[in-house]
């Protein structure tokens, strides 16, 4: 897999999402996430949106635990090389 084939299948993914085929979607997310990961970082915004649209699908299918634990990677990136002081 290539990083132009991992983006492009996450959009193909949340395409599946916003049309209620979740299994489809948590499927081809649970592959490109991985990749992601490891090719990208776990920091990247790409792997961020993978991570996010997998939770987003488990926890539409009920798998909470799971879809939580996804939340909490995606959130704990949220806002990192962001300049947040006051300007």
């Amino acid at each position: 897999m290539t990083v132009s084939t991992a983006l492009s299948r996450q959009r193909e993914a949340v395409g599946l999402v916003l049309r209620g085929e979740l299994q489809e979607a948590a499927r081809l997310l649970a592959g490109v996430t991985p990749f992601c990961e490891e090719t990208l970082g776990p920091a990247h915004p790409t792997t961020l949106a993978c991570q996010y649209w997998q939770a987003v699908c488990l926890a539409r299918m009920g798998e909470a635990k799971k879809a939580l634990e996804l939340f909490a990677r995606v959130s704990a990136h949220h806002g990192q090389g962001r300049d947040t002081t006051d300007a």
